[in-house]
C-alpha cells in the first residue's frame, strides 16, 4: 500500500510540475505579446534561458523545390524558427491573424491556434521586427511534414509525412515493463552513431514505438564531450544545423511517448570520450562539491532547453554511496537498482530527507549484441513475477535495420526490418502480455 501511495504521490507532484512548465511557457508568451505590442519585437530577453540568433544562409525546400523565404530563419534556444506567414505562404498555403488567433489554410484543411501559446505548440510563437515566428517542429506536426536535415548545407527538405499504421494496445489489460534508449547524445558525427541520417533513424525508432502504443525513456547525454579532438558541444551555446537537428528528435522523441533520463552531465572524464568514459564512481577524478555541480548542471541544460530533469542514471552504473545520496538529492527518480532492496528487481520508493526517491532497476538487463538477442528474449518469460519487466539497449544497434524512402507522391516513410532489436523485442513483450509504459502507469 505505501508503494502506491508514494506513486500518486509521485504522480501528484509530477502534474504539478508539468502545470509550472506550461505556466512558465504561457508566462513567456504573454510578456512576448506585451512587448510585441509596445515596440514590435519579440521578448527573447525577457527570459534568460531563452536566446535567439539569425540564421545566415539557411534554406528549406518543400518537395525538393526551395522555398523563396525573404525572411531569414531564426534560433531559438537551439530550435529553428520559420517565418509563419510567409514559410505556410510559400507551400501553398494561407495565414490569417486576428487580435488573439492566427487561422491557417493549407492542403485543403484549415487550422486555428489560439494565440502565441495554443495547447497544440511544443513552443511559443515568437516575433522578430514584428514577424511571427513558429518552430519547425510544430510546423511539422501541424502540418505532418517530415524533416530531412541537410546540416553542411545549412538545409531543411520537406516532404508530406506518410503515417504509420498504428497498432492497437489493449492498456488496461496487459502488464508493464520499461524500455530504455540508452546513450543519446549528438557529437557532431564523430563517433559516427548520430548524423542527419541517423538522427531521422532514431526518430524511426520513436515513431515505430509510438505507433505499436510503446512508452520509453531516453537516456540522454547533455553535454558532450571529445578531449582528443576537441569538442565540446554545449546545445545552450553552440546553436547550429547539427544540434538544431538533434533537439528538433529530441522534441520528436519526447512528443511520441518518450521520456528524458539525464545520463550523467558528459558521461566521461579526463580525455575520455562522452558514452565511453565513466564520469562517476570510486575512480572519478571529481570531488563531492564538483559532483554535485554537475548534476546541477544536467539539470540547469534539460531546463534551459525546456526537457524534464527530474530522471537520472549514474553512466555505466558507477557510483559510490556518498554519491548515490547526491543524486538522491537532486532527482526524484534514479533509473538503477536500489543497493538496500530488500529484494531485487522491484521498483522501489525509498524515504530520503522527508522525501521520496523512486529507483527503477532494469531486470532484463541490456541487448549486447544480436547474438546474445534470444537469451534476452527469454528472460521476459523466466524472470520472477514480481520483478520488473525492464531493459535498455542502444538504439544504433538497429540503424542498419532502418530504411528510408521518399515516394513518388513525395511522402518520406521508412521500413523497419522484422530481425531489428526493437521490432523483436516489442513482438515478444507483446506475446507475453506486456507492454513497454511509463513510471506513471506501473501500478495499473
Amino acid at each position: 500500500m505505501k508503494e502506491v501511495t508514494g506513486m500518486f504521490q509521485w504522480i501528484k507532484k509530477q502534474m504539478c510540475y508539468k502545470n509550472l512548465r506550461r505556466l512558465r511557457t504561457l508566462v513567456i508568451a504573454l510578456v512576448c505579446i506585451v512587448v510585441y505590442s509596445c515596440v514590435g519585437f519579440t521578448a527573447m530577453e525577457s527570459d534568460e534561458h531563452i536566446t535567439a540568433q539569425e540564421i545566415q544562409g539557411g534554406q528549406v525546400s518543400f518537395l525538393d523545390n526551395r522555398l523563396s523565404l525573404n525572411e531569414p530563419l531564426y534560433f531559438v534556444a537551439g530550435r529553428i524558427f520559420l517565418p509563419m506567414k510567409e514559410f505556410v505562404s510559400q507551400m501553398g498555403g494561407s495565414v490569417i491573424r486576428t487580435k488573439n488567433t492566427f487561422r491557417i489554410s493549407w492542403n485543403g484543411s484549415e487550422i486555428v491556434l489560439e494565440g502565441m501559446q495554443d495547447e497544440r505548440l511544443n513552443r511559443p510563437i515568437y516575433y522578430f521586427d514584428k514577424v511571427a515566428y513558429l518552430s519547425l517542429y510544430d510546423a511539422a506536426e501541424l502540418f505532418h511534414l517530415a524533416v530531412v536535415f541537410d546540416s553542411p548545407q545549412k538545409k531543411i527538405n520537406l516532404y508530406h509525412k506518410k503515417a504509420s499504421p498504428v497498432v492497437p494496445v489493449d492498456t488496461d489489460n496487459v502488464k508493464k515493463g520499461l524500455l530504455r534508449l540508452e546513450d543519446i547524445y549528438f557529437d557532431n558525427g564523430a563517433s559516427g552513431n548520430f548524423s542527419n541520417e541517423t538522427n531521422e533513424k532514431l526518430r524511426a525508432v520513436a515513431d515505430y514505438l509510438y505507433t505499436h502504443g510503446q512508452s520509453f525513456y531516453i537516456a540522454w547525454i547533455p553535454f558532450y564531450k571529445y578531449p582528443e579532438m576537441g569538442i565540446e558541444n554545449d546545445m545552450t551555446q553552440n546553436f547550429s544545423f547539427y544540434n538544431a537537428d538533434f533537439l528538433y528528435t529530441l522534441d520528436y522523441m519526447v512528443g511520441h511517448n518518450g521520456h528524458i533520463v539525464l545520463h550523467g552531465y558528459t558521461h566521461q572524464e579526463k580525455n575520455t570520450q562522452s558514452g565511453v568514459g565513466t564520469e562517476f564512481g570510486a575512480n572519478t577524478p571529481f570531488s563531492a562539491k564538483e559532483i554535485d555541480q554537475r548534476m546541477q548542471k544536467a539539470k540547469q541544460m534539460a531546463n534551459a532547453l525546456g526537457f524534464e530533469d527530474h530522471i537520472f542514471e549514474f553512466p555505466h552504473y558507477a557510483f559510490t554511496e556518498d554519491q548515490l545520496r547526491i543524486a538522491e538529492k537532486n532527482f526524484d527518480v534514479i533509473y538503477q537498482q536500489y543497493t538496500k532492496a530488500k529484494k531485487v528487481g522491484r521498483a522501489e520508493w525509498v524515504r530520503k530527507g522527508g522525501r521520496e526517491i523512486l529507483f527503477l532497476p532494469t531486470p532484463l538487463g541490456y541487448v549486447p549484441s544480436m547474438e546474445e538477442l534470444p537469451g534476452v528474449l527469454e528472460k521476459i518469460d523466466t524472470l520472477p513475477e514480481d520483478q520488473l519487466r525492464s531493459i535498455f539497449f542502444h538504439p544504433f544497434m538497429d540503424f542498419t535495420k532502418i530504411h528510408l524512402t521518399t515516394t513518388t507522391k513525395g511522402e518520406r516513410t521508412y521500413t523497419y526490418d522484422s530481425d531489428s532489436v526493437l521490432v523483436q523485442l516489442v513482438e515478444k513483450m507483446t506475446r507475453s502480455g506486456y507492454a513497454f509504459s511509463d513510471i506513471e502507469h506501473l501500478e495499473e
